[in-house]
C-alpha cells in the first residue's frame, strides 16, 4: 500500500470515527434527558387534574426546559440539574397542590369520591343479593313444584316426548305467574334498599372516580334506573330459572335435597352481600358524610 493510500484511508477512518461518536453522543443526550422528563411527568400526575394544567404545563415544564437549554452543551450537567428539579418536585407535589387549592378543597374532594364509591358497591351488592334471591327462590321453587306434583324423574316412565311436554307447559305456565308475581316485589325491594347517590353539593368541588366505579355506576343505573325502583328482566330471571328448577326435577330427577349445597353458598353469599351493602351504604357512607360536613365548615 503505497503512503498516499495510507493517509486518504487514515483520514477516512477518523472522519468516521468522529461521525459515529458525534451521532451517539447526541444519541446518549437526548437519552440523558428523558429522566428528568419522565420525573417531571410522574410528578404532574400526583397534582390533582384540575390543577395538572395551570402547575405542570404553564409552570414546571417550561422551567425544566429552560434549565436543560441553559447547560445545552454540558451533558452531564444537564442530567443532574434536571433530575435535582424535577425528583424535588416529584416529592413536594402532593404539598404545592394543597398550597394552591387549599387543604380542605382536597380533602373534601377526596371524602365526596370516597362516599359516592361506596354507596356505588353497596347499591350493586344490594342488587346483586336481589337477582341470588330471586332467581334462587325461583329455581326451589320449580324443584318443590316438580316433587309436590310426583313428577320427579317422570321422564322415564312417559318418555322424553311427553316428559318435555309437560315440562315446557308447566314452564310457560307457572314460570309466566312467578315472573309476573316477582318484578313488582323485586322493585318494591330495590327502593328500599338501593339508595341514590346523596352527596353533599359544593360549588367548585366535583368528585373522581375511576373507570371501575364509573362502570359499576353505568350498570346500577342500568338495571335499577335513575331512582332505583326498577328491575330489569327480573321477572324473566325468575321464569328462567324456575324452569330450571322444574326440568331438573322432571329430566333428571333432582330434588332438593340433593341439591341442597349450591343453594347453601347462595344463602352464604346473599348474607354476605347483605351485609356488605349495610355496612357500606348504612354505615360508612353515614361516617363518610359527617366528615364532609366538618370539612365544609372547615372551608367555609
Amino acid at each position: 500500500m503505497t503512503p498516499l493510500l495510507s493517509v486518504l484511508f487514515s483520514f477516512i477512518g477518523g472522519l468516521l470515527v468522529v461521525i459515529i461518536g458525534d451521532l451517539v453522543s447526541e444519541e446518549v443526550r437526548g437519552q440523558l434527558d428523558r429522566i428528568p422528563m419522565v420525573l417531571l411527568k410522574i410528578a404532574g400526575r400526583r397534582l390533582p387534574r384540575e390543577l395538572r394544567e395551570e402547575i405542570y404545563e404553564d409552570e414546571w415544564l417550561p422551567e425544566l426546559l429552560y434549565i436543560l437549554r441553559r447547560a445545552e452543551a454540558r451533558p452531564v450537567s444537564r442530567l443532574l440539574t434536571g433530575t435535582r428539579f424535577s425528583f424535588g418536585l416529584l416529592r413536594s407535589a402532593r404539598r404545592i397542590a394543597r398550597a394552591r387549592a387549599g387543604a380542605s378543597s382536597i380533602e373534601l374532594k377526596r371524602l365526596i369520591s370516597a362516599t359516592n364509591a361506596m354507596q356505588v358497591v353497596g347499591n350493586i351488592a344490594a342488587v346483586l343479593g336481589g337477582y341470588i334471591l330471586i332467581c334462587g327462590s325461583a329455581m326451589i321453587l320449580g324443584l318443590v313444584f316438580s316433587s309436590i306434583l310426583g313428577l320427579v324423574g317422570v321422564i322415564e316412565k312417559v318418555g322424553w316426548v311427553l316428559g318435555l311436554t309437560l315440562t315446557v307447559v308447566l314452564g310457560v305456565l307457572v314460570g309466566s305467574l312467578v315472573g309476573l308475581f316477582v318484578s313488582p316485589s323485586m322493585r318494591l325491594a330495590l327502593s328500599r334498599w338501593v339508595k341514590p347517590h346523596k352527596t353533599l353539593i359544593v360549588q367548585g368541588v366535583e368528585p373522581r372516580h375511576g373507570a371501575a366505579i364509573t362502570a359499576l355506576r353505568a350498570l346500577q343505573t342500568f338495571i335499577t334506573g335513575p331512582k332505583g325502583n326498577e328491575a330489569r328482566g327480573i321477572g324473566f330471571m325468575a321464569f328462567l330459572t324456575y324452569s330450571i328448577g322444574l326440568a331438573l326435577g322432571i329430566v333428571f330427577g333432582v330434588t332438593l335435597r340433593r341439591s341442597a349445597l349450591p343453594f347453601e353458598i347462595a344463602g352464604a353469599t346473599l348474607a354476605f352481600l347483605a351485609v356488605l351493602r349495610v355496612a357500606l351504604v348504612d354505615v360508612a357512607s353515614m361516617w363518610f358524610r359527617h366528615r364532609q360536613r366538618r370539612a365544609i365548615r372547615r372551608k367555609s
